[in-house]
């Protein structure tokens, strides 16, 4: 079997990238203020609340990641509140898939309603729909994750339900990414 791999949100390479900027300009900031003001502690509170509110943004969106691993996906759940929570912890095995679907919906990942008072109700949200077996979907939350990295995910599935000795035939991942976002919605 392969090993393990893992898909990130966005790029690794652009949150590196933009996590360096973040420090290069709090450094620059610092000594910009220090320079006019002089009081060390007005540019600490100054500088640390940015700061530490973009690198808890940026944890948060390592936290949203899909994993590979030898005999299942695991999607850990987000970090929002029960009411609010989009994405809930997901284990699917590769045995058990049936076929895969890209859909749009205004509910979360255990197909349940958003409660209304939420921004994120009234949005439509991707998913990589999985069709179990035994006639239950499970859902992987995708909005942040490109084009690209939604081909190589279903790309991924398909080879490791293929690998698992499931000789199935699944649509052209083109055609399900494609079809997706282009009137094939379900909602």
């Amino acid at each position: 079997m392969k090993k393990t791999k893992i898909f990130f949100q966005l790029n690794i390479g652009w949150q590196l990238f933009s996590l360096f900027w973040l420090i290069l300009s709090v450094l620059a900031g610092y000594y910009l203020v220090f320079s006019f003001l002089n009081k060390t502690w007005f540019v600490f509170l100054l500088l640390i609340f940015p700061f530490c509110f973009v690198l808890f943004t940026f944890i948060r969106f390592e936290h949203h990641r899909i994993v590979f691993l030898n005999k299942s996906i695991s999607i850990p759940d987000d970090w929002l509140g029960m009411r609010s929570k989009i994405q809930f912890k997901t284990i699917i095995h590769y045995d058990e898939i049936e076929d895969v679907r890209i859909i749009w919906s205004e509910e979360n990942s255990i197909n349940e309603r958003i409660p209304i008072q939420m921004p994120s109700s009234i949005i439509l949200k991707p998913y990589i729909e999985i069709m179990c077996k035994d006639g239950k979907t499970k859902r992987i939350f995708v909005m942040y994750f490109t084009r690209k990295q939604k081909i190589k995910i279903i790309d991924e599935i398909k080879s490791r339900v293929y690998q698992s000795g499931d000789t199935r035939v699944f649509k052209d991942t083109l055609e399900i990414v494609d079809g997706a976002y282009s009137g094939g919605i379900i909602i």
